[in-house]
């Protein structure tokens, strides 16, 4: 008795366990993401290989930095290759493709930031797929020292 109590219990936990699971297995896009931060910057590196620079978009609000993406069939088929729609790389059919590993779809990815930043001086660069970003503090959220004058 107890024990189907226990089970009835932790049931919805083994739910998202096994949601999890599956997610986890699924490919993204996306691969690899580093926040990094000093007194005066956050810096924020992300892996989006195969990705073309206009299917990417970062926005900011508050202290929330957001990453959309996009890799759509196209954007990582080997240079050269051209296809039919039907999977195959000529309108004669031949040449069938046999694999492919690298995903397509979208990406959105939110992490939030230490600090408050300036949005005017936010810079972000791609290249080699790999997307930097470099997020100055917001000088009103910058430690002031204040004088302390006699009398």
């Amino acid at each position: 008795m107890l024990q189907n109590r226990l089970d009835a219990f932790f049931q919805p936990f083994r739910l998202l366990d096994a949601i999890d699971r599956q997610l986890a297995e699924e490919p993204g896009i996306a691969q690899d993401l580093w926040l990094r931060h000093d007194e005066a910057t956050a810096s924020v590196e992300l892996d989006l290989p195969g990705v073309s620079l206009d299917a990417i978009e970062v926005e900011v609000d508050r202290t929330v930095l957001t990453i959309t993406a996009e890799r759509s069939r196209e954007d990582h088929r080997p240079s050269g290759h051209a296809t039919n729609g039907q999977g195959t790389d000529d309108a004669a059919g031949e040449g069938r493709w046999l694999m492919q590993e690298r995903p397509q779809g979208s990406f959105r990815r939110s992490v939030r930031l230490p600090f408050p930043v300036d949005r005017a001086a936010i810079t972000a660069r791609y290249r080699d797929g790999r997307l930097s970003i470099e997020l100055p503090r917001a000088e009103t959220d910058k430690p002031a020292r204040v004088a302390v004058t006699a009398g």
